[in-house]
């Protein structure tokens, strides 16, 4: 699935979209194909790998929830930092958003 330059298309992903796949949903288990298929680079941040870990450690077969989560993220490009500027950007959508009474979780935030 090449961009208009030819180039593969690059994506981050949501947890709810990787989630989503897991549970079976059939629109995002076509864009998680894509990547376990190497047609898009997909990224995924350290906060959806968090809660795909939580996720797995709250299941009722913790050893296979594990498994699979492990394999889903050898898909993906290593994880993006929450380095300092991300952290000032997500501060400042924080406090942008806080004005106007549109908060949303803080999990949203630093992916966003």
């Amino acid at each position: 699935m090449p961009g208009k330059d030819g180039q593969k298309k690059q994506v981050l992903y949501d947890t709810t979209v990787v989630i989503g796949y897991l549970r079976g949903n059939k629109a995002c288990k076509d864009k998680v194909e894509n990547v376990k298929a190497g047609k898009t680079i997909g990224f995924i941040s350290v906060v959806t790998i968090f809660e795909l870990y939580v996720g797995a450690f709250l299941s009722k077969n913790v050893s296979d929830a594990l498994k699979d989560v492990k394999e889903l993220l050898s898909w993906f490009q290593p994880p993006l930092d929450l380095d300092e500027a991300s952290a000032q950007k997500a501060a400042y959508l924080f406090a942008r958003l806080q004005k106007t009474n549109e908060v949303i979780g803080l999990s949203d935030l630093f992916i966003a």
